[in-house]
């Protein structure tokens, strides 16, 4: 957004003597205040911008204007587009040495003179139940700068410097009012990180760096990976990838540990059953003691490569609480969604989009003989409701047994077909940007984000799609299409599709651009 003004607008600092006195200053840089006045300063009262600053300080060095949350917003109630906020956290963190910057809070503007945190009215409603989810959600954080602005578009602008820190122990957060600076970034004060976020992060990195002084460990990874150099990156082993159903979808987890990532983290609340085991990954025994399937994928996953860390979480992804679901998606560089639950499909979805997070979807259809695969990279190719509507529709009219995916029966053999192309497309996403096969692979898939398998010539999803792509062929002097399907395409294929951004989305909200 253009500065509407050349100079700096003059402001004043509100103070209010009823609130204890923040441990530090609010600071900004001549040019985050500068451009925090020219933007929610001169706007209509409930407009908004994020603000960054270096990792070691806290304070604001970047402000950055949240047009399209400003945009949406009306005199009343300002709702910062969390999804532009996740984008612009993400690119600022991932910027190269002095460069990078973390999120210091949000700054906006309040109607009237009522300069003070709107207390909480709901779960992320209300300035104080906002800051509530950002704690939930940024555990690393401790305080949370929010300046509020009274007076925008007026002559009379007052910025009130409100600082919250994070509540300990499940208590609420606690409301100070700082003193305010503009100085340089070298006057900012020390940043303050959650301490329990700062106890558990030392605790694994401590046994990180134990693990990687001992050089057979070295020597033994270096010879398991041997045979994949050049598949995938060194990068590779840096990225955590969390599974959200592990039935049929067991050996894919098996595959990608074998792959030597960083991390995984599972997510399933049955336990093993007989019948799960003609196509899953598990044993008689963990049958016979009805183990939970995560425990007993973890203990195959050990077996196989040790030194894959794996994070179990036994429960449904729906019913987690907010810190189980915090620290399930922590770090997390992939959403692997092969639950045939659509509620939780729904909201792997809703978290890749909002955390800018790649995420695959895995849906295998009745008796497996088909099946179709949706890969999301948020803000590049379509989310899983523009993909996957009609079932986001059937889910609003009620119809639950048109949602949830009826592929418990079906071979080995069929299913796992379809798990290794959507494996094959995990690899890609976690490589996209390397130079690697795998990396090369994501770049030539040019955005085919949906893909249809077609395991049985009796599946009629496939069969149709295929009639519709080989209609154009001409039938004379030869029936070109009729030749191909009797000569070479049969079964055991699969077509690969540009999806298609649907117009006014609820959930990425990408309508206007086309797949």
């Amino acid at each position: 957004m253009k500065m509407k003004q050349q100079q700096r607008k003059k402001f004043r600092e509100a103070t209010a003597t009823e609130y204890p006195r923040a441990p530090f200053p609010m600071c900004f840089t001549e040019a985050a205040l500068e451009h925090l006045l020219a933007t929610v300063g001169t706007e209509p009262p409930e407009t908004g911008a994020k603000g960054f600053g270096p990792q070691a300080v806290i304070g604001f060095d970047v402000v950055e204007f949240d047009e399209a949350g400003s945009a949406n917003a009306n005199e009343v109630v300002y709702k910062p587009n969390t999804e532009w906020g996740s984008r612009r956290q993400a690119y600022h963190l991932n910027q190269p040495g002095e460069s990078m910057r973390l999120w210091s809070g949000d700054l906006h503007s309040h109607p009237g003179g009522f300069g003070t945190p709107s207390s909480k009215s709901g779960k992320g409603l209300g300035d104080l139940g906002y800051v509530e989810e950002v704690f939930a959600y940024n555990e690393w954080m401790q305080w949370f700068l929010m300046p509020i602005i009274t007076g925008a578009g007026t002559e009379d602008v007052a910025i009130h410097p409100w600082v919250i820190e994070r509540g300990q122990n499940g208590s609420p957060p606690t409301i100070y009012i700082a003193e305010m600076r503009v100085c340089d970034v070298s006057d900012f004060p020390a940043r303050l990180f959650n301490p329990e976020w700062e106890k558990a992060a030392s605790a694994q990195k401590k046994i990180e760096d134990e693990e990687a002084k001992i050089p057979e460990k070295q020597t033994i990874i270096e010879a398991y990976a041997s045979r994949t150099r050049g598949i995938v990156s060194p990068e590779f082993r840096k990225r955590t990838i969390a599974v959200v159903g592990i039935g049929a979808g067991s050996y894919m987890v098996e595959k990608l540990v074998r792959l030597c990532p960083g991390r995984v983290k599972i997510c399933d609340p049955d336990r093993v059953e007989v019948a799960n085991l003609s196509r899953t990954a598990y044993t008689f025994n963990d049958a016979q003691t009805s183990a939970l399937k995560v425990d007993a994928l973890a203990a195959r996953l050990k077996e196989v490569n040790p030194f894959v860390p794996v994070g179990c979480f036994p429960q449904k992804l729906n019913d987690m609480t907010t810190r189980e679901r915090r620290e399930f998606f922590r770090d997390v560089d992939l959403i692997i969604a092969g639950t045939d639950d659509f509620d939780c499909q729904a909201l792997c979805n809703e978290i890749a989009v909002l955390f800018s997070i790649p995420a695959i979807f895995i849906g295998i259809h009745a008796g497996a003989d088909g099946g179709r695969i949706v890969w999301c990279l948020p803000d590049e190719t379509p989310c899983y409701c523009c993909v996957a509507h009609d079932r986001f529709v059937a889910a609003q009219a009620g119809t639950r047994d048109k949602v949830n995916l009826a592929g418990a029966h079906g071979s080995l053999v069929d299913t796992q077909f379809i798990d290794m192309i959507a494996t094959k497309i995990a690899v890609a996403l976690l490589e996209r940007g390397q130079d690697s096969a795998s990396g090369r692979f994501f770049s030539k898939m040019k955005n085919r984000s949906e893909i249809i398998c077609r395991c049985s010539p009796d599946y009629a999803w496939g069969n149709a799609l295929w009639d519709a792509l080989l209609g154009d062929l001409p039938k004379a002097p030869r029936d070109f299409a009729g030749e191909l399907k009797d000569q070479a395409l049969f079964a055991m294929d699969s077509i690969w599709l540009k999806g298609e951004f649907l117009p006014g989305c609820p959930v990425c909200g990408k309508g206007s651009k086309n797949g």
